[in-house]
């Protein structure tokens, strides 16, 4: 309740009007302190939504260059190298700081879904199709001084019963070639695991350069035709029929 003041002289009321200044400066310094607390509240706010946008704008460009780019000394001359998937030209890209980062480019790849990631001797392309996938490991060869593909391996699904499922890989640098094979067996209606196939497969030196799309599929077609004639020919040693 506010007080009632009987002013009986002037010096009462210059002193009634002094009290009464003070509460309304009083009222109006709170009313300017909650203004100016509601405008900072909001400008915060405002900088928070812009601070998450640029966060997800960083985390996107993080992930893009997870799976599309990657930064190490591929050449062995401390230097860091880059090497990327070129998304217009649907390539892989290399820039060695041997070779003045002059792009090194592969043919051009049509695949669905992609990744390339380090290893500890260099980087591999991984490429998906339906129900399988096939990955192409590379290393920088001092004495040509090019990048080369020493490795593939795949791996394969089979179909709805995993009939032909299972996985390969062949070192292209000795040509020695590991498949671990599944097929389905009507009549018992379980997945038989063929035995380990380790045999040879020639294939020719592949630089990055040369690397394309017939390179995978010409893996994949060596793999099938192995991997169909031991299965063949188990079946024919049990008297089965493949079919």
């Amino acid at each position: 309740m506010e007080k009632v003041f009987f002013c009986q002289n002037v010096k009462d009321f210059v002193y009634f009007c002094g009290i009464k200044a003070k509460s309304e400066m009083k009222k109006a310094a709170i009313l300017i302190t909650s203004i100016l607390l509601i405008a900072c509240n909001q400008a915060v706010r405002c900088q928070k939504t812009i601070n998450e946008v640029e966060f997800e704008k960083t985390h996107e460009s993080i992930e893009m260059e997870r799976v599309f780019f990657i930064s190490m000394d591929l050449d062995n001359d401390l230097i860091y190298d880059t090497i990327f998937f070129d998304l217009k030209e649907s390539l892989i890209v290399a820039k060695l700081s041997s070779q003045d980062f002059e792009p090194i480019k592969s043919q051009p790849i049509k695949a669905n879904h992609i990744d390339i990631f380090a290893t500890e001797a260099g980087f591999v392309f991984w490429e998906s199709f339906r129900r399988g996938s096939v990955s192409s490991y590379f290393q920088y060869n001092s004495e040509t001084n090019r990048i080369q593909l020493v490795r593939m391996s795949q791996e394969y699904f089979g179909n709805v019963v995993q009939d032909w499922s299972g996985e390969s890989s062949v070192n292209l640098l000795t040509g020695e070639y590991t498949g671990n094979w599944n097929y389905f067996n009507h009549q018992q209606d379980s997945l038989i695991s063929l035995p380990t196939i380790r045999t040879q497969m020639s294939f020719r030196t592949i630089y990055l350069e040369d690397f394309c799309v017939d390179t995978s599929w010409e893996f994949n077609q060596k793999c099938n035709r192995l991997h169909n004639a031991y299965r063949n020919k188990m079946l024919a040693e049990l008297g089965r029929n493949p079919f």
